[in-house]
């Protein structure tokens, strides 16, 4: 008997193994989820093994959201190093504030770095 394994993960997840050499991951989309108020972004486990599937055989609601947005963080323009802090707090002031922005999909601050 065969079986299709298959492992799909949220975005905060998938922020944390990005960096993983022996890990791989491929975008699904946006996903509205039982008793989640937003739709999530999913990505499948694409290593060695593991099926993916195409995003039109996945069951479920899928979601487009209309309105993304990603905060790109400042740079510390000034010749003092020590000012480094008000740029990153410019950055997460932004991020905190708009995510409270209703129907705004906002890119987290480690999926918009490269």
């Amino acid at each position: 008997m065969l079986f299709r394994v298959q492992f799909f993960i949220s975005e905060k997840v998938f922020d944390e193994i990005r960096n993983q050499e022996n890990i791989s991951a491929r975008e699904m989309g946006y996903f509205e989820l039982k008793n989640v108020l937003k739709p999530v972004r999913i990505f499948a486990i694409d290593n060695k093994g593991l099926v993916v599937p195409s995003r039109d055989e996945l069951k479920g609601k899928t979601k487009l959201p209309t309105n993304r947005l990603a905060v790109l963080p400042f740079v510390n323009m000034s010749a003092d190093p020590e000012n480094e802090y008000f740029s990153d707090g410019i950055t997460e002031e932004l991020l905190n504030a708009f995510t409270k922005v209703d129907g705004l999909q906002i890119t987290s601050r480690t999926s918009a770095l490269p």
